[in-house]
């Protein structure tokens, strides 16, 4: 607050570094504003006078640096000690209305202190203040009285330390200990003729200039200094196997670049050159390459000088063949990309640490062009990558075969291109799992192997983001569950088959979703009535096949769908299988399920039953039914309390589609059917050696389209409920109405073909049209012939009518 007394116990103390954020404070208008920042050297303060008020967004940034400006020329001539400060909208500060005074430590005293006068380093050159007056030795003050701009390095020192600064520029391609490699030419700079001698402490060094000069610098000697270094893009300094470098980095000039550092090493722990990396390690710097020469090594923790190394910019890692290269034993984060194998002669293995702590978080892509990136197993690892996974064709990313078992795991959020290896289960335990996160789409694609242990799917918060599975090397090898659905949509679009479940359920949450679209999935393939799939999501299905359960096996794998969340079943291709049934969990009726079909065959076996559940049960509040294609097959009869097939949606929309009652071969079937909704085509498809048998119960059938009884050992038993028909009506089976109304209503003409005898009880004929009688059997009408609308032709045959006939004309 306003009324601290700040000191050398009470400060702001930063790390001293060049790079670090400092302290920010926003100006709103003229005064006196006071900065009580400090480091290990000492209590550092600054203050800022206004003498004229300002814009009220103006900022400015304080940050002490505990060491001898890099540009500072001599020795011992200068404080060991240094303030950056950056201001931020201070365009309408009046020329002269600004004074700045810093304070500095004892310890940081080297030189004449009696000589110094005030300095200040704004690129590219110093400015000073000729006045010994102006830095109060007894009170440790420098002084700089009505100035005009606030950014920049300040200093002081005896005048001799604060001469001209020469840039070095890069000619051309080559040593860094060659002459000819550089220009100091202020003019023509990059195209300016050979130096007479190579960069010192006291230069600045650039190297390209990232538009049309590209140039690689190589370092053989140890112990190179300069006062400033700056990669630009394209660009790169290869130190080689080399160590003892020194290269402050100043980010006015943007100085770190966006171009390449390349680094070997000779030794078990690689060296990082010393001075202050900071802003080249970060979001606006270059590259590190770590590359191998004949030596297998670890990426260093710490730079030469102390700079923690737990964060990179772009970061490469190439090692030779029989070399390895391990990343250090602590966390790591890649701001940008993570690159394996620069170019194909580095085809060696690039693992991870295997101590206590190595985990890798990669902000962009994770690119493995050439080479292995490898689990080593012993200490559980994890990448979290938020961009692309790459897998270059002869690459490889895996899970060692050696070391303690361990779960892995790597989460990803963007694709997963693989043109190469990708094994994530190397048997004994030695695993990977894999977490795609993130509310895009994305995608598992390429030409290669990509071996999943798990997958789990955990995208955004509901299941409108989809994980599409598009490669035809797609493999999981986890057996209960394979696939764990948190949120967002799993899509099989690969020609594969893939086994999701053994023995356990499978569940698809609320906020998640299963998608075929070509492939094969099949879950509860372990001979388990309890390995069911729990819906409580979306199950869609395209194309491909879902398998619910082994045919082969005689368990009622079931679809329960579930008293929470938003179940739904869509099916526009492909096939459904179920071996059970799609039902209601037997603790509970008061759930619903939204069921849509445009194409493709449902097909429902009712192996094992639950019979006092139907195979398709569809009724209660937020229930749907609609069908405008495709095929609902109900195998097995036997239901009681619900029957077989029971239809009473909340809603309905019915335009095409067929429900078929087929029985398996050699079992002989009776089937209760309960539609309160209308249907389009109904087929009842028995033969002889595989009757059918459907009986109708509580609600009159509604059928839009074809009623079709296919054959003998078909039977229809309405048992007293009325028939309503607006397609065509084929019977070569039995029809047994039990004194209901058989109704025709087509909206145009209508075709009755019989090929077995038949006694309506009540026949209505309500046709916008004609009713054309076709096939060998003559109808019989027992009770009322009803001709309401359109006309009846018969065709040339006889209709049998025993009751009464009412004409409406």
């Amino acid at each position: 607050t306003t009324d601290t007394i700040f000191s050398s116990s009470k400060m702001i103390r930063t790390a001293g570094n060049m790079s670090d954020g400092g302290v920010t404070r926003k100006l709103s208008s003229d005064g006196f504003w006071f900065y009580p920042v400090g480091t290990a050297a000492g209590y550092t303060p600054v203050s800022v006078s206004i003498a004229a008020p300002i814009s009220d967004s103006s900022e400015v940034t304080v940050k002490p640096v505990n060491n001898r400006h890099p540009f500072a020329s001599g020795t011992n001539n200068a404080l060991k000690y240094y303030w950056k400060i950056q201001s931020r909208n201070m365009e309408s500060a009046l020329p002269g209305t600004l004074t700045l005074k810093l304070y500095y430590p004892d310890a940081a005293i080297e030189g004449n202190e009696s000589l110094y006068i005030p300095a200040c380093y704004f690129p590219p050159d110093w400015k000073t203040i000729p006045d010994v007056f102006e830095v109060n030795d007894p009170m440790n003050e420098i002084a700089f009285r009505n100035i005009t701009r606030l950014s920049g390095d300040y200093t002081a020192g005896e005048p001799s330390a604060f001469g001209p600064i020469t840039v070095f520029y890069s000619r051309k391609s080559g040593n860094w200990d060659d002459p000819a490699t550089w220009s100091t030419d202020t003019l023509l700079k990059w195209d300016g003729p050979a130096a007479s001698g190579i960069p010192g402490p006291s230069n600045q060094v650039i190297i390209g200039d990232g538009s049309t000069h590209f140039d690689t610098v190589a370092i053989t000697s140890d112990n190179r200094r300069s006062g400033s270094l700056q990669i630009n893009s394209g660009s790169v300094l290869d130190m080689g196997t080399t160590t003892g470098h020194i290269f402050d980095v100043l980010p006015e000039l943007k100085i770190g670049g966006s171009g390449t550092l390349r680094i070997s090493s000779s030794t078990p722990v690689a060296v990082f050159p010393g001075s202050d990396f900071g802003n080249f390690l970060s979001a606006s710097g270059g590259t590190v390459e770590y590359y191998s020469t004949g030596n297998s090594f670890t990426l260093p923790q710490i730079s030469a000088s102390g700079f923690n190394l737990d964060h990179y910019n772009h970061l490469v890692l190439s090692a030779k063949a029989g070399d390895t290269i391990r990343f250090p034993g602590k966390s790591l984060e890649i701001i940008g990309n993570l690159i394996i194998g620069r170019s194909s002669a580095f085809s060696g293995q690039v693992i991870l640490s295997n101590t206590s702590q190595g985990d890798i978080s990669v902000k962009g892509n994770m690119e493995i062009r050439n080479g292995v990136l490898v689990f080593p197993n012993s200490t559980a690892r994890q990448i979290t990558l938020s961009g692309n996974l790459l897998i270059e064709n002869g690459a490889s990313f895996l899970v060692s075969g050696s070391g303690t078992p361990v779960q892995n795991a790597l989460i990803l959020s963007g694709n997963l291109i693989n043109n190469g290896v990708f094994t994530m289960n190397a048997g004994g335990g030695r695993i990977a799992h894999v977490r795609f996160i993130g509310s895009g789409n994305t995608t598992v694609s390429g030409n290669g192997s990509s071996g999943f242990y798990t997958l789990t799917v955990d995208k955004g918060e509901n299941a409108t983001p989809v994980l599409d599975v598009q490669t035809s090397g797609f493999s999981m090898s986890a057996a209960d569950p394979a696939l764990i659905l948190r949120n967002g949509t799993f899509r099989l679009s690969a020609p594969v088959s893939v086994t999701l479940t053994q023995i356990n359920s499978f569940i698809i949450p609320g906020t998640a979703g299963l998608s075929i679209n070509g492939g094969t999935i099949r879950l509860g393939y372990g001979n388990r009535d309890t390995a069911d799939l729990i819906l409580a999501g979306t199950i869609e299905v395209l194309s491909g096949a879902l398998l619910i359960g082994d045919s082969t096996q005689n368990v009622n794998t079931d679809i329960i769908y579930a008293n929470a969340g938003f179940p739904e079943i869509r099916v526009q291709g492909g096939l459904l299988a179920v071996n059970g049934q799609i039902r209601r969990g037997t603790e509970t009726t008061l759930v619903s399920l939204v069921y849509k079909q445009t194409g493709g065959t449902t097909i429902i076996r009712g192996l094992n039953q639950q019979a006092s559940r139907g195979k398709l049960e569809i009724e209660n509040n937020g229930s749907t039914f609609m069908m405008s294609g495709g095929r609902i097959v109900i195998r097995r009869g036997g239901g009681t309390t619900y029957g077989d097939l029971y239809l009473r949606p909340d809603i309905a929309s019915v335009s095409g589609g067929t429900i078929e009652f087929t029985p398996p071969i050699g079992q002989p079937q009776n089937y209760l059917f309960d539609a309160q909704c209308p249907v389009f085509h109904v087929t009842v498809n028995g033969s002889p050696s595989n009757a059918a048998t459907v009986s109708l119960f509580v609600h009159p059938l509604n059928v839009q389209g074809n009623l079709t009884i296919a054959s003998t050992g078909s039977e229809l038993k309405a048992n007293g409920l009325d028939v309503h028909i607006k397609g065509n009506f084929y019977q070569a089976g039995i029809y047994t109405p039990s004194g209901n109304h058989t109704v025709f209503e087509g909206d145009s003409d209508q075709t009755m073909q019989l090929n077995a005898s038949v006694s309506f009880a009540h026949l209505h004929v309500a046709v916008n049209g004609t009713l054309r009688l076709s096939g060998t059997v003559d109808p019989i009408v027992t009770d009322t012939l009803r001709l309401l609308q359109g006309s009846f032709n018969d065709n040339g045959r006889k209709l049998i009518a025993k009751g009464h006939i009412l004409v409406q004309s």
